[in-house]
């Protein structure tokens, strides 16, 4: 079977070796290379520490726990980016739900928002998002819970409200901030806490992890 640090570790230290390719392109901001380069610099440096004290029992653990959250995190955005989609086509509001990630991928590019280089950047970074704050919620909820999930996504969307909050102030009168900004990413929260509780069983994982 495949060890789930193996794969967790190597998915993570992908990250920083694709902002790396990305900076080349042009100058980064500090807010966006935090976002990519401190999670995996920070969990390698963990990882290191536990290894040269020989827990290897305890990375293990960890990572089939963060490689869950992962594949939930990213699992639900996905699922939130089809809501988005749903959002213009069936209830008639007129916008582009992914105006966003061209926008992103020229900032951390320096590149027209047309380019294929950006394009794939603002949904890496995007995705990478996804993925990052379904590690966070497994760290919390190794267990889930569709409740639990809801909870999290309300917690992160109250907090993005406290820091901007003319943008909540403004979107109580549009009908997408309500539909995306609230019923959307309790959904995203939803398909996330579900995700990591039906993984949370051993056996339903596409690998096992073995203590030593």
């Amino acid at each position: 079977m495949m060890r789930a640090a193996t794969v967790c570790f190597g998915i993570i230290a992908s990250v920083p070796l694709a902002a790396g390719m990305v900076a080349l392109t042009g100058p980064t901001p500090t807010s966006f290379a935090i976002t990519l380069l401190a999670a995996p610099l920070g969990l390698a440096v963990a990882a290191a520490i536990l290894w040269t004290r020989g827990r290897r029992e305890v990375i293990d653990a960890w990572a089939g726990r963060l490689l869950r959250g992962a594949g939930a995190g990213i699992t639900a955005t996905l699922v939130y980016d089809s809501w988005r989609v749903g959002v213009r086509d069936i209830w008639g509001i007129a916008y582009d739900p992914f105006r966003v990630q061209p926008v992103f991928g020229q900032i951390l590019t320096g590149l027209p928002t047309t380019h294929t280089l950006t394009l794939a950047a603002g949904w890496g970074h995007h995705l990478w998002l996804g993925a990052l704050a379904g590690m966070i919620f497994a760290a919390l909820a190794p267990r889930g819970g569709a409740l639990a999930g809801v909870g999290f996504a309300a917690a992160m969307q109250l907090g993005r409200w406290a820091m901007y909050p003319s943008v909540f102030g403004a979107g109580l009168a549009d009908r997408e901030f309500i539909a995306n900004g609230v019923l959307g990413q309790m959904l995203w929260g939803l398909v996330l806490g579900t995700a990591i509780a039906i993984t949370a069983e051993r056996g339903n994982l596409p690998f096992r992890w073995t203590r030593q």
